[in-house]
């Protein structure tokens, strides 16, 4: 089985034309490990055109129905992946519409809200990844659209934001601290890193309520924004998860509008 790992060294490939089709054959089959990463990939500004095709194509290939609205939203503002996004489009929803963005709203309306998130399977009842996915769910049902395990081991937490921003968020239960304590470990990306990314988060560091902004190197060598928090699984509660997604969420949509005037989410 592929482990995030292994996926984030496959989309790193896809920035590059000399791996982007080895990359791409063998992303078409991981569907339910990498879309969530794979449509994220889509919408971002950042990436080069044709990885951001590529990835597109993989949605449709797919036909992942979550991703309607962001292909919509692509198709409608980006001119140059107008083509992919409606073939896209196509392929998810059997529509023969071609590139009428009015009739594909038309066509759409109702459609693009994400669907409610089916019961996810996260380990056996009562055991630590079941018992922080209830809490999560029920932490964020009024401030998240998606809260979800991934098959690649992590809670996925998909915030709004208001204005039609979000932020997702990952969060990871399998280190422990030198008690052997089990820790959560929160993950968010803000985008690749700018000029000025360094005098960004030396000044937002600063003043964050909870965790800190890094630079990353990505498996394609790039630099990106994250930011990151870890805590005790014993010291989570469904206020104390709320404060630390809500915080971490508004802190690094914040930086990435800073650095990138854009939502990657």
């Amino acid at each position: 089985m592929a482990t995030g790992t292994d996926i984030d060294a496959l989309i790193g490939q896809l920035w590059d034309h000399r791996t982007r089709g080895r990359a791409r054959a063998r992303l078409a089959e991981l569907q339910s490990v990498a879309a969530v990463k794979i449509e994220a990939l889509a919408q971002n500004h950042d990436a080069p055109e044709n990885t951001r095709w590529a990835a597109i194509a993989l949605l449709g290939q797919w036909q992942h129905q979550p991703a309607v609205a962001t292909l919509l939203d692509i198709a409608k503002r980006e001119v140059h992946l107008r083509g992919e996004a409606v073939r896209a489009l196509q392929r998810i929803t059997g529509k023969e519409i071609e590139e009428d963005m009015a009739a594909w709203e038309k066509a759409l309306a109702g459609e693009t809200a994400e669907p409610e998130a089916a019961p996810v399977k996260a380990g056996a009842p009562g055991s630590l990844e079941a018992r922080m996915l209830t809490l999560f769910q029920q932490a964020l049902k009024t401030v998240a659209s998606k809260v979800q395990w991934e098959e690649a081991g992590y809670i996925y937490a998909r915030v709004e934001l208001g204005e039609s921003r979000k932020q997702q968020i990952l969060v990871t239960f399998n280190e422990k601290d030198g008690d052997g304590q089990p820790l959560a470990m929160f993950y968010t990306e803000c985008g690749q890193a700018a000029r000025q990314a360094l005098d960004v988060i030396t000044r937002r560091n600063a003043t964050v309520h909870c965790g800190g902004f890094l630079v990353e190197t990505d498996e394609s060598g790039g630099k990106k924004v994250v930011m990151r928090h870890k805590t005790l699984v014993r010291d989570l509660n469904e206020t104390a998860v709320r404060e630390i997604v809500l915080t971490m969420a508004r802190e690094a949509d914040s930086v990435e509008y800073e650095l990138t005037q854009s939502d990657h989410i």
